[in-house]
């Protein structure tokens, strides 16, 4: 063989296997199929009907003793009989409802020709009822034909000694015509069969069977009248048939003694083999164990009889709980949405299923209608100077679903924050931003600038999680609120909303995220005082009130007191967390529904997906202080907020960073905070002509125009200001206003240039005053050739860097922008001018630049006074110094320095505790002493 046959040959067989292997995990990942009967060769079906366990054809291992039956394969199709034996045909079983739909042939009584007889008695076979058998309660009905006729439907009694009883009866009656002043009977209410006419005096009545008991006779008895004879001639036909059958035949023309077959429903349980506990309810676990084989099952008495067990498949499962692996995962999501109880989104879980409000809406998804959207709150661009990042710069993934995903959050490793890391779950269509492990936390807006994240809350509550009193006054119930991680709290922002009518409810939980116990977190009281129900903003007296909660608490436990009976007070109470301000419109979801969304089985349960605001804040990676000042150390405000323009706050438990007033962007990323436009804001009050400036805005009056350009119509041009003055003080024009005008135009164009230069000078007073100028100049009063070059105009340090000129940038400093400038006297110097409007950060800012240039720029005691005025400037109490602490220090200085200009060393004064100084030196000591106790006594009432 060629050696590429070979080849091709091998090819081909590993794609053969590899086909294989798919073929066996997709048949692995297959649910396997839920057995019917038992896998010792038994017959699970007879022509169209099946058979499973425990019912059984042929050998007795293929079914439970006593429930036996039998395939009569002689016709076509065959036909499954009752017992080896039987005359009831069976046409359907139900494990699920331990039910059995039988057909019998013809009516129980059928007195058709006989006029003699004044009653009727019909016995049911006994074959069927002693295995356990049973009418089945609610699902049948007695129906008698006649004129005249009573039936009564009898039993036997379900305990020990209980006697025989009437389950099922009514008497039916024929009208009477007058003919010839004659009474006499229309016959032909009985020659057909009409539902319509099934009332009691048409020849015709039904009652229902409300009694689950093995069936013992029927009897029929005629009631005379005495006035016409032709009623002992009518046929008399009583049947126990399946509720509804009668209306089945409503278009039938066919006589009551005509039906063939009539179908009836039997409830079942397992008796034989099976010891009896003589109570009602579950059954014990010797029995459970022998007779309910699959997980997910369980075994109760038969209904109104402690004879007989019966095994169900827990809720969430379908299928035999008889055999071993019977029970099936139930697919909720393939079922009728009126069936799955799920108008919005559903997903299937192992037992049972999960409904959501679709992508960006909100409600009760287990309504038609129940789910509204929600508005989006997420944060608007507003236009920079330059692009703003999201993200890292290596993370490409910065959305997830139409949610942007902001530093220091993130999906994929690598690109988030400790604590911050968050799924984005493609499965759906759009995806889904997911914050906890479990998916009930949706993300649908991240906030940067108050911290925040915006959270749709899927969950549900169901009956199983309740507990009640004895006397049904309160309830109770867990909140199933998810672990939301360290990082993040409930905000205030948040409400507690519940629905009903005379309850009081109560929130449980921790108020404080480091409580120990629980304690109550809010509640309120809900009644009704106007019917119809009307929206009064959920005050509590429209069957829904509110109340706030605790920023940072965790709620654990709902609890409900019942003041008055009502229809919400014994049933699943309405309680959850929302967003606050959405009370309208949980209202109209809610309170728009019937009464039986209130009331609605016990086992459906009712899913919220209701909106959160969580806070956030940086906790893992930096020790969080005792104190909550509101500051930032050093170092956290280095390493966490990244960008120039950014500073930090100590808030929500940890530290979070923001751009600087008239920035926007990302403050955790290098560079994230840029300039923003202003003017190419349309909310900017600009109706001028705007000039964008870094971190601000100027506006200004068009050229020819003059006035308040923040205003509209707030610039006039001179011309039309004259006008108007003239109009509103009639002035009049004449030789002799000449030099009025003159002067007046004169003023209107000068008062307003002195004004700004006015305000100009003020505020250079006081940043001069504000940056500590007056400090600085006690400090160098001493020196002036000192002063002279460390307090310099600022006019001057404009001309000296060409007015800030942008080609005279050397950097950029933690608060400011670094200039190259060229003094008056030709020296260059580096001037640095702060960008910053926080108080905080001017104290820094302050600090950074007294320190070096005193310390070059003075002789060698001046480091020691850039250190004592840095530490006077102090913003925290405790490390400012006092009075005595100045004076002292300043006072060694002083001597320090003259033992240096009289040639004396200071270590021969080490240990003479007494010096004597020269009259000069006196008067120094003493001129400079007032000065620092100046210094001292205004530095201590600043």
């Amino acid at each position: 063989m060629a050696p590429t046959s070979a080849a091709a040959l091998l090819t081909a067989a590993a794609a053969a296997l590899m086909v294989m292997a798919a073929l066996q995990l997709l048949a692995a990942a297959a649910p396997p199929r839920a057995p019917i009967g038992l896998p010792t060769n038994c017959s699970t079906t007879c022509g169209n009907v099946t058979v499973p366990y425990p019912f059984g054809l042929g050998p007795s291992r293929c079914y439970w003793p006593g429930l036996n039956l039998f395939c009569d394969r002689s016709l076509r199709p065959p036909r499954l009989l009752l017992g080896d034996n039987g005359t009831l045909r069976v046409t359907e079983i139900s494990i699920q409802k331990a039910t059995m739909r039988v057909m019998s042939t013809g009516s129980i009584i059928n007195a058709t020709g006989d006029f003699v007889s004044d009653g009727w008695n019909a016995s049911f076979d006994r074959s069927f009822t002693e295995y356990g058998y049973m009418l089945a309660t609610g699902l049948n009905e007695v129906v008698v034909f006649g004129c005249n006729v009573a039936a009564m439907l009898l039993a036997d009694g379900t305990g020990e000694e209980s006697p025989p009883g009437i389950i099922g009866g009514c008497a039916s009656f024929c009208t009477k015509t007058d003919s010839d002043g004659k009474f006499s009977i229309a016959t032909g209410d009985v020659t057909g069969m009409s539902s319509r006419q099934c009332t009691g005096t048409s020849g015709c009545c039904r009652s229902l069977v409300t009694v689950a008991s093995p069936p013992r006779e029927v009897q029929a008895k005629r009631l005379y009248s005495g006035s016409d004879t032709v009623e002992e001639e009518l046929p008399v036909n009583v049947f126990v048939a399946e509720k509804g059958w009668i209306d089945q035949l409503d278009d039938m023309s066919v006589r009551a003694d005509e039906v063939k077959e009539v179908p009836f429903v039997l409830q079942w349980s397992v008796t034989q083999g099976l010891w009896q506990q003589g109570e009602l309810g579950l059954c014990a676990d010797d029995i459970r164990r022998k007779l309910c084989k699959s997980k997910n099952s369980k075994c109760t008495t038969a209904p109104h009889t402690t004879k007989g067990y019966t095994c169900v498949c827990d809720r969430g499962y379908q299928g035999n709980p008889y055999l071993v692996g019977g029970c099936q995962d139930i697919d909720e999501c393939k079922l009728p949405r009126e069936e799955s109880f799920c108008f919005g989104e559903c997903i299937n879980t192992i037992g049972s299923h999960y409904c959501r409000c679709p992508h960006g809406t909100y409600g009760i998804p287990v309504l038609d209608g129940g789910c509204d959207k929600i508005n989006s709150t997420a944060d608007a661009l507003l236009p920079t100077v330059a692009p703003t990042p999201l993200g890292l710069p290596n993370c490409s993934t910065a959305t997830c679903g139409g949610v942007r995903v902001p530093y220091p959050f993130g999906i994929s490793p690598g690109c988030y924050r400790p604590g911050f890391n968050l799924t984005c779950n493609t499965t759906y269509n759009p995806p889904r931003l997911l914050l906890d492990s479990n998916g009930t936390l949706q993300v649908v807006d991240i906030f940067l600038h108050n911290s925040t994240v915006r959270a749709i809350h899927h969950t549900r509550i169901v009956p199983d999680g309740f507990t009640s009193e004895a006397n049904g006054t309160m309830k109770a119930a867990s909140f199933q609120f998810p672990d939301i991680g360290e990082s993040y709290m409930l905000s205030s922002r948040n409400e507690f909303i519940f629905f009903g009518i005379g309850v009081q409810a109560t929130l449980y939980g921790k108020k404080y995220r480091n409580d120990s116990g629980n304690s109550n977190i809010t509640g309120c009281v809900s009644t009704s005082t106007s019917i119809p129900l009307k929206y009064g903003h959920c005050s509590g007296s429209d069957a829904c009130c509110h109340a706030p909660i605790f920023a940072g608490s965790t709620p654990k436990k709902m609890e409900f007191k019942v003041l008055m009976d009502n229809i919400f007070g014994y049933n699943m109470p309405l309680a959850f967390i929302s967003e606050e301000g959405l009370t309208a419109q949980w209202w109209d979801i809610i309170m728009s529904r019937p009464p039986a969304f209130f009331m609605n089985d016990s086992a459906t349960p009712r899913y919220f997906s209701s909106p959160l605001v969580l806070q956030w804040a940086v906790k893992q990676g930096f020790p969080v202080p005792a104190d909550n000042t509101g500051q930032c150390p050093v170092d956290v405000q280095r390493d966490l907020c990244k960008s120039e323009h950014s500073d930090c706050r100590h808030e929500n438990g940890g530290y979070t960073c923001h751009c600087h007033t008239g920035y926007d962007g990302n403050p955790y990323i290098t560079d994230g905070c840029q300039d923003i436009d202003e003017c190419k804001i349309t909310t900017t009050k600009c109706f001028g002509v705007c000039k964008n400036l870094r971190g601000n805005f100027k506006c200004r009056c068009k050229l020819g125009t003059f006035g308040n350009p923040s205003k509209p119509h707030g610039c006039v041009s001179l011309s039309t200001a004259l006008s108007k003055f003239i109009q509103k003080n009639k002035v009049g024009l004449s030789a002799a206003s000449g030099p009025v005008l003159l002067l007046l135009i004169l003023g209107i164009m000068l008062v307003p240039r002195k004004i700004e230069q006015h305000r100009l000078k003020v505020l250079k007073q006081k940043y001069f005053k504000q940056n500590r100028g007056q400090l600085l100049q006690q400090l160098m009063s001493q020196k002036a050739d000192i002063a002279e070059r460390m307090i310099i105009p600022y006019d001057e340090l404009a001309k000296a860097t060409n007015n800030f000129d942008k080609a005279r940038e050397l950097g950029g400093g933690g608060h400011g922008t670094v200039y190259k400038g060229i003094l008056s006297n030709l020296h260059v110097v580096a001037i640095k001018k702060s960008n910053i409007t926080v108080q905080k950060e001017i104290d820094e800012f302050i600090n950074e630049i007294i320190d070096p240039q005193v310390t070059e720029e003075g002789d060698e005691e001046f480091p020691e006074v850039a250190a004592l005025a840095a530490s006077c400037v102090s913003l925290r109490s405790e490390e400012r110094p006092t009075m005595r602490h100045v004076e002292h220090t300043l006072e060694g200085l002083r001597g320090s320095t003259k033992y240096k200009k009289d040639d004396m060393v200071p270590a021969e004064f080490e240990n003479d505790s007494n010096v004597i100084n020269s009259a000069s030196s006196a008067k120094e000591d003493q001129r400079f002493e007032e000065s620092s106790r100046r210094y001292s006594l205004e530095q201590e009432m600043r």
